[in-house]
């Protein structure tokens, strides 16, 4: 995969997963990748708010139902 842009990679939960499905490898692309501004993760670590478990970059939780 190509280079990351997120500055917040180190303490994201979601990057720092060992497991990722496709989903999570095209969030990564998505986001991670290139545009880290969109990503939900992100803003709520510039924002000092806690980062629910299983938080993925397009808002969504694991395991959460809707």
């Amino acid at each position: 995969m190509g280079t990351l842009t997120c500055p917040f990679h180190v303490e994201c939960p979601f990057h720092k997963s060992s497991v990722k499905t496709p989903s999570d490898e095209m969030l990564a692309r998505l986001f991670c990748h290139t545009r880290y501004e969109n990503c939900e993760i992100a803003r709520r670590i510039l924002a000092g708010k806690p980062v629910p478990v299983g938080a993925c970059p397009d808002g969504n939780v694991k395991g959460q139902v809707s």
